[in-house]
């Protein structure tokens, strides 16, 4: 009785084959199951693209040699097929290597976690780098979108971000500090390009911010004191000759400004001046 047959299909472009059973007779419309072989039907076969019957016989039988027949090629030549199973599971045995899924000694699926953590674990770097580029692609086709994303979600969670980073800076202030002062020239030339790039933002932003900015200052000087003396002296020491050039050309360049302000000076404190003269 034939009630199934098992075909060949040969994709002569890429030198490809796919072998499967169907249940029916070469003259209906029935092409291929593939998920990876092009879907085309009777009337718009692939040119290139040709089928061969192989036999005929009953649906079991057909199924125990599309097994048998896939089975060879697997350990054969593999590569050149679109197949990726073994065939019909209900006739044939999938478990182990001949699960379409089998892996390195596992059968993905069965233990998809183990695996998982063995393949992350002898591939770390190949990893990392899959994982850069992705990233890198990701970001260049979708700029706008997430640029746009990033603005959304600092939006919605202000609080959970100046949290976070103020935990994050709690937690690594000597791995800080060592980034700044193996940093500085870079840092510096960050700064620089950053202030240059977002005069008007940051104009906006003191503007806007004025009060928050005041007291926040005053808050660092009151916690900072010592740590700010320090630098000042630090400061001062190791710019003797710039600051003191800074002085004499900003004594120049301001000599109406600053004799106006003495004058305004001595006027503004005409009584206290008095008072230290009678004292």
């Amino acid at each position: 009785m034939s009630e199934a047959f098992v075909y060949l299909w040969y994709d002569s472009e890429n030198k490809m084959f796919y072998l499967g059973k169907h249940k029916g007779t070469p003259e209906d419309r029935y092409t291929h199951s593939s998920t990876i072989l092009e879907s085309f039907t009777k009337d718009n076969i692939p040119k290139g693209t040709k089928r061969r019957i192989l036999a005929f016989g009953t649906n079991k039988e057909m199924c125990e040699l599309e097994h048998k027949l896939l089975k060879d090629r697997k350990s054969r030549c593999w590569d050149r097929y679109y197949n990726k199973s073994l065939g019909d599971p209900r006739y044939v045995d999938t478990s182990g290597k001949n699960n379409s899924r089998y892996k390195h000694g596992l059968t993905i699926g069965e233990k998809i976690v183990e695996y998982r953590k063995q393949y992350r674990k002898d591939n770390k770097e190949k990893l990392a780098e899959y994982d850069k580029q992705y990233r890198k692609q990701y970001r260049k086709v979708n700029k706008e979108k997430l640029v746009e994303y990033d603005k959304q979600y600092r939006k919605d969670n202000k609080e959970k971000i100046v949290e976070r980073a103020k935990k994050y800076y709690d937690n690594n202030k000597e791995k800080r500090q060592q980034y700044n002062e193996d940093n500085k020239e870079k840092i510096a030339e960050y700064k620089k390009q950053y202030y240059k790039d977002n005069k008007e933002k940051i104009a906006k932003y003191r503007k806007d911010n004025k009060e928050k900015i005041a007291e926040h200052k005053k808050q660092y000087y009151k916690d900072n004191k010592e740590k700010i003396a320090e630098y000042r002296n630090q400061y001062y020491k190791d710019n003797k000759e710039k600051l003191a050039e800074y002085d004499k050309q900003y004594y120049k360049d301001n000599k109406e400004k600053l004799a106006e302000y003495k004058k305004q000076y001595y006027k503004d404190n005409k009584e206290k001046q008095r008072y230290q003269e009678t004292c």
